[in-house]
């Protein structure tokens, strides 16, 4: 399947890139549940050990356990973002036969994989690292009849600052295309970009993570306490689904931002 052109619009629109994100995705659905199989069993193992052993004290840990995982899903990503973003660039590669022309396109893969992923690595670390900070900053228990002005605060602090950053959590798509650093940065600088792009990855991304949302919830429920009232199986069957919904959600989110880089950078 040949990926989709770069809209001719002058400005993002929402809508017409969540539509391509959709079709495409579904439209190269086998494609990417080969590419995406030894990250999901990494992912999966990775979860699950954040899900039994890592507490609300430690959280800081999870960083440290999710770094395979983290890694090979940046890898997966990147690839995604350059099978859309070039037109080409399909996994596994694929000898040509002519020595010198696989060589040079096997070194600007290398590196743009590379990059890419080190990129979602590190954006991922620092987003653990913040969330350690604030989960530090919120008191210990929660009092609904006595509110915490503490709670206030952290809230605001998460909102104004998950709006100012957002626009830089998906620098590793148009990096992974071995796109410049500082062309990038200069693109994603207007702030009124946050918006667009906010409301992107709302359309491609929530949708399907709320039907995982729903379905993982009702273990929950089951369990009565969390993760820690569920058997063995439900647990398994909880950490499945939320691997499978954060996966789906990153895939598609990847394919709508990677049409609407495709779009700033044509400009």
């Amino acid at each position: 399947m040949k990926p989709l052109k770069a809209p001719e619009e002058k400005q993002i629109d929402i809508t017409v890139m969540a539509g391509h994100a959709y079709r495409t995705v579904w439209a190269e659905r086998h494609y990417l549940m080969k590419l995406a199989l030894v990250p999901f069993l990494v992912k999966l193992i990775c979860f699950a050990v954040v899900v039994v052993y890592v507490t609300r004290e430690h959280v800081w840990l999870t960083g440290i356990v999710m770094l395979p995982a983290l890694f090979l899903e940046g890898w997966m990503l990147s690839h995604w973002a350059r099978t859309i973003m070039t037109g080409t660039h399909r996994w596994p590669f694929r000898p040509s036969g002519n020595e010198k022309q696989d060589i040079v396109e096997l070194t600007s893969r290398s590196r743009g994989i590379i990059t890419g992923a080190l990129a979602f690595v590190v954006v991922n670390y620092l987003y653990y690292g913040y969330q350690a900070i604030m989960l530090n900053a919120l008191p210990a228990e929660l009092d609904p009849s006595n509110p915490d002005p503490r709670v206030t605060i952290v809230a605001l602090v998460i909102a104004i600052t998950g709006f100012l950053l957002f626009r830089y959590l998906w620098l590793y798509i148009p990096l992974a295309i071995n796109a410049p650093l500082d062309k990038v940065l200069k693109l994603v600088e207007p702030l009124k970009l946050s918006l667009r792009l906010i409301g992107l990855w709302l359309v491609c991304a929530v949708p399907a993570f709320l039907v995982f949302q729903i379905i993982g919830s009702g273990f929950a429920t089951i369990g009565g306490d969390g993760t820690a009232g569920l058997s063995a199986g439900d647990q398994v069957a909880f950490v499945f689904i939320q691997v499978v919904a954060s996966l789906v959600k990153n895939i598609l989110a990847t394919a709508g931002f990677a049409y609407a880089f495709m779009k700033l950078l044509k400009e």
